[in-house]
């Protein structure tokens, strides 16, 4: 295992019409920054804030965890990208969203998210 380091600032869009954005930097496995939101049609909206979190482990995974909620957000580096996975995010998002949200993927080659 070695230490995550991902530095991100970036928007998408999916083909269902979903969008969303995150700002990430993650430097020897610790996170420096991290907020993201994503809309998703018809459902409503996650939004995540790292103000709302701390750090809980850095390897294999790093994991955050929010200090009201059982929410979980995971990163992990696997070949050529990094995978930012939610668990038990419900308090965090509106509506349904929270049934329809994906791991946010970052290209760490061009910082591109999908």
């Amino acid at each position: 295992d070695r230490a995550l380091d991902v530095r991100t600032k970036c928007s998408f869009r999916d083909v269902a019409g979903g969008r969303g954005s995150m700002d990430l930097q993650v430097t020897k496995a610790e996170v420096k920054r991290f907020v993201a939101t994503v809309s998703i049609p018809k459902q409503g909206l996650c939004s995540f804030d790292m103000k709302g979190f701390q750090q809980t482990a850095t390897l294999p995974n790093v994991v955050l965890t929010d200090a009201t909620s059982s929410c979980e957000v995971r990163m992990w580096e696997q070949e050529r990208g990094v995978t930012v996975a939610f668990h038990g995010c419900q308090a965090k998002c509106s509506g349904d969203a929270f049934s329809y949200l994906w791991p946010i993927l970052v290209d760490t080659r061009n910082g591109r998210c999908y």
